[in-house]
């Protein structure tokens, strides 16, 4: 099974990466790895959650940059929380081709979201 490790970092960005790839058509791990302490050194909690990129959990508030609202119902997949110090691993069903959004549920940040695409691997693509 094809496994994408994540990484959760407490800073602006939140992920490791700003973009992953994982197989098309069927299912697939994800390993995530919280190392993830506020500026007073308090653990953080996290729960990556997947959407359809044009469909996101959380998303701007139009007008007002600064704010942003968020549905859960839009959550394709939601893992488990990973506290900090803390690797979970949680298999998300198949997806079909295309482009999906990792965020935070908790939205530690605004810039706290990365780029999944979905597609049909190489052989060489097994294991990221």
């Amino acid at each position: 099974m094809h496994v994408l490790a994540i990484g959760l970092r407490g800073n602006a960005y939140c992920f490791d990466r700003d973009n992953y790839v994982a197989p098309a058509s069927e299912a697939f791990t994800l390993q995530i790895t919280n190392s993830a302490f506020s500026r007073e050194g308090q653990p953080l909690s996290g729960t990556v959650v997947v959407s359809r990129s044009s469909d996101p959990v959380r998303r701007r508030v139009p007008g007002r940059p600064w704010m942003w609202t968020g549905d859960h119902r839009r959550a394709i997949f939601a893992a488990p929380v990973v506290s900090a110090g803390e690797t979970v691993t949680a298999t998300v069903p198949a997806l079909e081709a295309g482009d999906y959004a990792l965020q935070l549920a908790e939205g530690w940040g605004h810039r706290g979201n990365a780029a999944l695409t979905v597609r049909q691997l190489q052989s060489t693509e097994a294991n990221c």
